[in-house]
């Protein structure tokens, strides 16, 4: 007799979130779980975990989530050090930032004095301590969410600077290759913003207050609008510590005046500075927060 175990669920989780699935036994709540994280296939609709698809990318989301399942996955004959550098190498984790987190996480959860011990000999409390920390040893990637972000940001920036060729008549002068090269490298500074923004964030609602928090004023402060040259000496030496100025004047130069590279490697250089920098303190806050 087939039992239909799971019927129309429907929900989203964010980052950040604490989410819980409360029902009796036979609800389907294994079931879901099991689909969330690839083990079975839906038969009907579908699910994305990171903007990665659970049927057709199951090996990109298997990379980037962490599971602890009800039975304990330790081995009883390794200790709890040996168990975690399994779970790191299995993720391909190098051996310096193994021997990092393992001691972070041991730390974290009080466990770093019995490191050496064999977990056959842990208590139930202490078993499920070492459970969580090996599910999430590998650090879950922010990659896929970056790489996603990242080609949203650019494919939203194209638009508007197609509506403002045909909508507004403004006239590209220069090269299309040279906007794409400016927007990927400001983008991807925006998305190490963001995630840095997203890691102290506490919900959706803070995320969005800080995200106008630090873009509105740029969009005002940085010649968006009007021309550097108009405003006070202290507003542009303001203007000089965003990265939009630069790529707004290195996007003027292009399809305004229609010059080439050699006239904007200074915007793109100072613009690269701005992007490692973003994504540095992004990944840290990330990983920190984690």
């Amino acid at each position: 007799m087939k039992v239909t175990a799971v019927d129309h669920v429907s929900l989203e989780i964010y980052k950040g979130e604490i989410f819980g699935m409360i029902g009796p036994n036979g609800a389907g709540k294994s079931t879901t779980f099991a689909m969330m994280s690839t083990l079975i296939k839906p038969t009907s609709g579908s699910i994305r975990v990171s903007s990665f698809d659970a049927e057709k990318e199951a090996t990109k989301i298997r990379q980037i989530i962490g599971v602890v399942p009800q039975q304990y996955s330790l081995y009883s004959d390794l200790t709890a050090r040996e168990n975690l550098e399994l779970m790191g190498n299995l993720y391909d984790v190098t051996k310096k930032v193994m021997e990092e987190r393992i001691n972070y996480y041991l730390k974290l959860v009080n466990l770093e004095t019995h490191a050496d011990r064999f977990t056959g000999g842990f208590s139930g409390g202490m078993k499920q301590r070492l459970s969580v920390i090996s599910a999430v040893i590998h650090d879950p990637v922010i990659l896929g969410k970056t790489i996603h972000q990242l080609i949203l940001q650019l494919i939203r920036a194209v638009i508007l600077i197609l509506g403002a060729t045909v909508i507004l008549g403004v006239t590209m002068n220069g090269s299309w290759l040279l906007v794409a090269l400016v927007l990927t490298i400001f983008t991807f500074g925006s998305v190490g913003l963001g995630i840095a923004i997203s890691a102290i964030s506490e919900d959706m609602t803070s995320f969005q207050q800080l995200s106008l928090f630090f873009t509105l004023p740029s969009m005002f402060a940085t010649g968006v609008f009007y021309p550097l040259s108009s405003v006070p000496d202290w507003m542009r030496w303001i203007a000089y510590t965003m990265p939009l100025t630069y790529a707004n004047d290195a996007m003027r130069i292009i399809m305004v005046k229609g010059q080439g590279l050699s006239f904007i490697a200074r915007d793109i250089f100072i613009l690269i500075i701005f992007g490692v920098l973003y994504f540095a303190i992004g990944v840290h806050l990330f990983r920190r927060e984690a």
